[in-house]
C-alpha cells in the first residue's frame, strides 16, 4: 500500500508536485505532526452522502478530501485499503500519497495536505482571509456577467441565475441543469466567461492546470470547496486568485460526525482567500 519517496511516477501531475513541494517547504518530515488516524466515510468507497476520507493529525488538526473515484474497479479498491497503516506516520510524509497513480492513495495524500493547511491556517491567519463573506456575494455577478462553473453546484448556479446572470457549466456527466445554462465537456467553454468558480476536485483529476489555460481572460478564477482549504502558495502561482475552502473550527465534532454520517454544522467555517488583484 504505502511506498517511500521514490514510489513516485513519471505522469504526477507539475501541479500536484507543487502542492508536495510547498507543503513540505513548511512542514518538513520529521518536524510535522504524526498522524492519528485515517479513515473512510461510513458508507465506504460507495458512500454518496458525505464521501470524504479524513485524516487526523496528533496536534488535533483535521483534513479531509472528496472521494473521487471512478467505477467499481476503484470503489472497490478503495473499500479494500488499508488506512490503519498510516497511523504513526509523519503528517509531512503522508502527504506524498498526493504524488500516487492509484486513486485511494492520492485522496489520502489530499486529505494530509488540507490537514497541515489546517494547521497553517490555524497559526498565521493569512492576509486576505475571510470569513465573514460568501464566495458567491464575493463575485458579486450581475448582468454584464458571464459565470463559468466546473463542476455542477446546483445551488451556486441557481443563485447565479437569480442574479440575472449567464451562466457556463463544464461538467462531465450527463446532468439536467436549469433552462439558460449552456452546459458541455469542453473547458473551451469557459473562454467567454469573464469570472470562473472551479470545483478543488480538478486537482484530484489533474483538470486543474487545462481548465485555468482557458481561463486566461477571467478577472476571477477561484477554487472552490472543502479542497479548496489547501494551502494557496501552488495555487494561486497558478493563476487562481481566489479559495473559498473550510476551516476547522471544532476538529473533534468534526470527526464525530463524519463518523455518523451527519452534516458538519457548525463544526466547520466557511471563508474566502483572496489573491492579488482581486478585490
Amino acid at each position: 500500500m504505502a511506498s517511500d519517496r521514490s514510489d513516485h511516477h513519471s505522469n504526477v501531475s507539475s501541479l500536484r508536485q507543487a502542492i508536495v513541494q510547498s507543503l513540505r517547504a513548511r512542514h518538513e518530515t520529521g518536524s510535522a505532526p504524526r498522524v492519528v488516524e485515517v479513515f473512510p466515510p461510513p458508507g465506504g468507497g460507495h458512500e454518496r452522502v458525505s464521501a470524504f476520507t479524513f485524516v487526523v493529525l496528533d496536534d488535533g488538526s483535521v483534513g479531509m478530501a472528496y472521494n473521487l473515484l471512478d467505477g467499481e474497479e476503484q470503489r472497490s479498491a478503495y473499500d479494500a485499503h488499508d488506512f490503519s497503516a498510516y497511523a504513526g506516520w509523519d503528517g509531512c510524509r503522508l502527504t506524498e500519497e498526493l504524488l500516487a497513480d492509484e486513486p485511494t492513495r492520492r485522496i489520502v495524500g489530499y486529505a494530509a495536505g488540507i490537514a497541515l493547511s489546517q494547521r497553517s491556517y490555524r497559526q498565521e491567519r493569512p492576509a486576505g482571509l475571510d470569513t465573514t463573506v460568501d464566495l458567491t456575494e464575493l463575485l458579486d455577478p450581475g448582468k454584464g456577467d458571464c459565470v463559468g462553473v466546473v463542476g455542477y453546484a446546483r445551488r451556486m448556479v441557481r443563485h447565479l441565475l437569480g442574479r440575472q446572470t449567464r451562466v457556463v457549466v463544464v461538467e462531465r456527466r450527463k446532468i439536467d441543469p436549469p433552462e439558460g445554462v449552456v452546459w458541455g465537456s469542453d473547458p473551451a467553454l469557459l473562454e467567454s466567461c469573464n469570472k470562473v468558480l472551479i470545483t478543488s476536485s480538478t486537482i484530484l483529476n489533474d483538470t486543474l492546470d487545462d481548465i485555468l489555460g482557458h481561463c486566461r481572460q477571467a478577472s476571477w478564477r477561484a477554487l472552490y470547496g472543502p479542497g479548496a482549504a489547501m494551502w494557496p502558495d501552488a495555487l494561486m502561482a497558478r493563476g487562481v486568485n481566489a479559495l473559498g475552502g473550510l476551516l476547522v473550527a471544532d476538529g473533534a465534532a468534526l470527526v464525530e460526525r463524519q463518523r455518523a454520517g451527519q452534516k458538519w454544522r457548525d463544526a466547520k467555517q466557511e471563508y474566502v482567500l483572496l489573491g492579488d488583484g482581486v478585490r
